[in-house]
């Protein structure tokens, strides 16, 4: 009989621009407009390998339908960033979408109807520096809401578990 591998999810890390774990401020993200967070250290010892990130935005007006807010992830070893983003742990920093597009993106927020109410994606990815963090390009045609804490990327780390 096979050996069945389950998953384990872990503490979550809420980035976000008040009251979660690492700043990322999504208030009022202007209309092609990108940002990235300030980075997570895994630390030097063993750290998972794989996360879910769990992205929901709210606009501050109707996007036209099928708009998109692009997520990239971001890694570093501390010194060498991926795209070559400043690097730094507690605070985030506005980008270029030039900047972004060097990033690896891993998916896209779709506003499948033309309204504020909240849209959110969910994507599966490896991280396998010690240090990462996530980038938020919006390519909508508005603002995202200029409210607290209603736009966020929440990354959970998955470790497998042999039973």
């Amino acid at each position: 009989m096979p050996t069945p591998i389950y998953e384990k999810h872990g503490t979550p890390i809420t980035f976000v621009n008040t009251g979660g774990d690492k700043q990322l401020n999504l208030r009022n993200l202007a209309a092609n407009a990108a940002r990235r967070g300030a980075f997570v250290d895994r630390g030097t010892g063993a750290s998972p390998g794989e996360y879910e990130l769990r992205s929901y935005v709210q606009f501050a007006a109707a996007p036209t339908a099928n708009q998109v807010v692009y997520l990239a992830i971001v890694q570093s070893d501390g010194t060498h960033t991926d795209g070559g983003l400043s690097f730094n742990e507690t605070t985030d920093a506005s980008i270029t979408e030039a900047a972004f597009n060097s990033l690896r993106q891993v998916g896209a927020i779709i506003a499948h109807t033309a309204e504020t109410a909240e849209k959110g994606m969910s994507f599966r990815v490896r991280v396998s520096s010690r240090y990462f963090t996530v980038a938020i390009l919006n390519k909508t045609s508005v603002a995202l809401a200029n409210v607290d804490s209603v736009s966020a990327v929440v990354a959970t780390p998955i470790y497998p578990e042999i039973q």
